[in-house]
């Protein structure tokens, strides 16, 4: 599914990520990636790793293919992975219409938060990263029935099992 999203990543009181993703950007798929991403990584090397990230200028859009349409969540394991990396910079489409959700990963605060569009964008919850809600937790958070979810799981949008 179609749905535009910004995961934000904030270290040293700077936006160090601003990821765009163009598809499955839904707390029940693109928000429970981020959230199992958070639970399994090692926060130092994803803070080191944060911290060497730049923003791409248009000479070096060809160095950021992991910036892609597609990457969305995934990002989060390159910069683990790659111990930082160059990025494009989408700081801002959380103010955009077309975002219908946004993430904020606040490393200074220890706080992964979800923000969703209906009019307006609104802060929905909360959690401290050290301490992070089970699936199940999380996706009641977000008011999904179980009938919703079984009914996304058959045309494997999610990875919400």
């Amino acid at each position: 599914m179609g749905t535009r999203h910004l995961i934000q990543v904030i270290l040293g009181g700077k936006v160090k990520v601003a990821q765009y993703g163009q598809f499955d950007g839904q707390p029940f798929s693109a928000g429970l990636e981020i959230l199992n991403h958070l639970k399994t990584l090692d926060i130092t090397l994803l803070k080191s790793g944060v911290s060497r990230c730049v923003f791409s200028d248009e000479d070096d859009k060809k160095l950021a293919p992991q910036t892609g349409i597609y990457i969305s969540a995934l990002v989060l394991a390159i910069i683990e992975r790659s111990n930082g990396c160059v990025l494009e910079d989408s700081s801002g489409f959380e103010k955009s219409p077309a975002c219908a959700v946004f993430y904020k990963i606040d490393l200074d605060a220890d706080i992964f938060s979800v923000h969703v569009r209906d009019d307006q964008m609104k802060h929905i919850a909360s959690f401290p990263i050290s301490g992070l809600p089970t699936t199940n937790e999380f996706l009641d958070r977000f008011g999904y029935t179980k009938e919703f979810l079984d009914s996304v799981m058959v045309y494997g949008w999610s990875n919400a099992a």
